[in-house]
């Protein structure tokens, strides 16, 4: 048994879940500015807010919708990300440091959501 194949007959069930805390927890707005590192715009799709939302990927994902405003996608890598201190209110990132490998690139990740983020 696939457990990719079971787990999605949940998956909308629970990450609605998940986002409805998250919107409501770190009280999302339409001018807030977050920042997913490793992520797609799935997750996004259950707040009731629009608020502008960068993606950071290694690469484009395959379901990705270049029409909707509040998107943008930059390829790049977690452990390199190009802004400034701070310039995010909330920096997300769903089950993307375990697969960086080695403890060394784990803490360079770290660090750099704490350091582009307000709100972690």
């Amino acid at each position: 048994m696939n457990i990719h194949k079971v787990y999605r007959i949940f998956r909308r069930y629970f990450r609605k879940k998940r986002m409805l805390w998250f919107e409501e927890h770190f009280k999302v707005s339409d001018i807030t500015k977050i920042l997913d590192v490793g992520g797609d715009q799935y997750n996004w799709q259950f707040l009731s807010h629009k608020p502008s939302i960068k993606v950071i990927n290694l690469f484009k994902p395959d379901n990705w919708n270049d029409t909707l405003p509040n998107f943008q996608l930059e390829i790049g890598n977690g452990t390199s990300i190009s802004y400034f201190d701070n310039t995010f209110d909330i920096v997300y990132s769903n089950s993307v440091i375990e697969h960086l490998g080695s403890w060394a690139s784990q803490k360079l990740f770290a660090k750099e959501i704490l350091r582009v983020g307000k709100f972690i």
